[in-house]
């Protein structure tokens, strides 16, 4: 068991990671441990279920990151096995970036929310577990909500199993207003698809529901089978999702492109992202790109002093362009071009670069230079 501590007078999110690899345990502690805004973390590390089990019994964590894919359990029965003995605890589970069957399918076994590993988790790992902390927060609290609707400053709606609108308070007007629904009313089919399923299984279940104009609300479906009824709870999450969905994009695009695209920690200089074609050129493979800073790949581009430098001008707005020779882990060298940007996103700022091998563009200037040279002495 490993657990990284952040000193600080404040109270830190209590974070449980089970995964057995340690490359990726450090690159979750590297995100999450640095991290001061808009919370501090502690990180503790299981490697195994039964360890996890462990320390869930032995302290008290705010959320458990978890690995389906464990030395003693593997799949949805990992999932299923720490969430029956803590049913409290949101649970965000790591999947394979094209794995979208398991993360939906873990969602309906008890996880919070879902997060593939391969996308640039630096951006994404902190807010998906504040929303998972917060998601649960409401589950948790939502049969006591229900006697004060009015102060909730999020929609809250009572449905019967038939779809009639019993009961709303003032936040759910907007959202009343796009469906043409008022109490006593019942609501569109569409809107219904969390009321059959939470009253069917008699458990807790969400869904993203989208309007025409762009906004997305996350949608708390709490039965009161009793009663044949449901409550239910509204969060807009449109810039969550929005974020979420052109991160996505931007990891297609980087992926699709001929050249080779990395991103840096403008503080630190830390590789945080990089596509199939960076890692050819500069001759590593990506996870020992992700755990290495710009100034520890050999090249000529830049000493640990020349990166300061440059980092100074990438910052002034203006980008910078650089040439020179970059050394492969297996020590050949050749010519490269490198294009770097600033770009500030979230409260973080990072470096956007494009690298390529110049090598035929150097040969094809020293053949002209040579014939140049050629055709000057035959004049002469």
């Amino acid at each position: 068991m490993k657990e990284t501590h952040i000193g600080s007078e404040t109270e830190a999110v209590r974070v449980l990671f089970v995964e057995d690899d340690p490359i990726d345990r450090r690159l979750v502690e590297r995100i999450l441990c640095p991290c001061l805004k808009p919370v501090q973390f502690t990180v503790s590390s299981a490697e195994s279920l039964a360890e996890a089990d462990e320390s869930l019994k032995d302290k008290e964590y705010d959320v458990v990151l978890l690995d389906l894919g464990l030395p003693d359990s593997d799949g949805i029965e990992t999932l299923q096995a720490i969430a029956k003995e803590n049913p409290h605890i949101p649970i965000v589970v790591l999947t394979g970036l094209n794995d979208e069957d398991t993360g939906l399918q873990a969602i309906e076994n008890g996880a919070t929310d879902y997060l593939a590993k391969e996308l640039p988790l630096n951006m994404l790992l902190v807010r998906t577990i504040l929303l998972a902390i917060q998601r649960k927060k409401t589950e948790q609290k939502a049969m006591i909500m229900a006697r004060f609707p009015q102060e909730n400053p999020n929609p809250v709606l009572r449905i019967s199993k038939d779809r009639k609108l019993l009961d709303a308070n003032s936040a759910s007007s907007p959202l009343l207003k796009k469906c043409g629904c008022r109490v006593g009313e019942c609501l569109p089919e569409t809107f219904c698809e969390g009321l059959y399923e939470a009253l069917t299984s008699g458990k807790v279940c969400s869904l993203d529901f989208g309007w025409q104009d762009g906004r997305i609300f996350l949608l708390t479906f709490v039965p009161v089978t009793e009663e044949d009824y449901v409550n239910v709870y509204g969060l807009d999450v449109t810039d969550y999702r929005k974020a979420e969905d052109n991160l996505q994009l931007f990891r297609s695009l980087i992926e699709q492109s001929s050249d080779g695209v990395f991103m840096v920690d403008a503080a630190t200089g830390r590789f945080l992202l990089v596509n199939n074609r960076a890692c050819s050129t500069l001759g590593y493979e990506k996870e020992e790109l992700l755990d290495m800073t710009v100034p520890d790949i050999e090249t000529t581009l830049q000493s640990k002093d020349a990166w300061q430098e440059q980092l100074k001008v990438i910052k002034s707005g203006e980008g910078m362009i650089l040439a020179g020779r970059h050394k492969r882990k297996d020590q050949t060298t050749f010519p490269v071009e490198v294009s770097a940007k600033f770009v500030r996103q979230g409260g973080k700022e990072y470096i956007v670069a494009v690298v390529r091998d110049v090598s035929e563009r150097e040969q094809a200037e020293e053949t002209a230079d040579s014939a140049s040279g050629i055709s000057q002495h035959s004049s002469n």
